[in-house]
């Protein structure tokens, strides 16, 4: 017998049920910025939701996205998204690659700034 776990979106303050390899309802997921969009997308690879090992850069991407949907939507202040992204790249910065760290500070633009990084 398969054991399924209910997955809900990633979004701030929101509980709507998604498939396990969303990261978030339609409708907060067309709130987010192509770019960003497409930065989750680059970033995922396909099956990680089954085995539950995403990418530490995945991990930090996703978690980026979602924190910039919580300031748009007034959920978070910049300052809340500013020092999740510190303590998140705290966490995971040994864990990328030279590569993967650029497209990430590249990504994150000015909080990556506001951090003196």
């Amino acid at each position: 017998m398969t054991q399924h776990r209910e997955h809900s979106c990633h979004a701030v303050g929101c509980a709507a049920p998604v498939p396990p390899k969303s990261l978030m309802c339609k409708g907060d997921w067309l709130q987010v910025p192509r770019r960003l969009r497409e930065a989750v997308m680059r970033v995922y690879r396909p099956g990680q939701e089954v085995t539950k090992d995403p990418s530490p850069i995945y991990v930090l991407v996703a978690d980026y996205v979602v924190g910039w949907l919580a300031v748009r939507q007034g959920r978070w202040t910049d300052a809340q998204l500013t020092a999740r992204v510190v303590r998140q790249w705290k966490l995971w910065s040994a864990k990328v690659s030279a590569e993967d760290a650029a497209f990430f500070r590249a990504l994150c633009g000015t909080h990556w700034t506001e951090m003196g990084r």
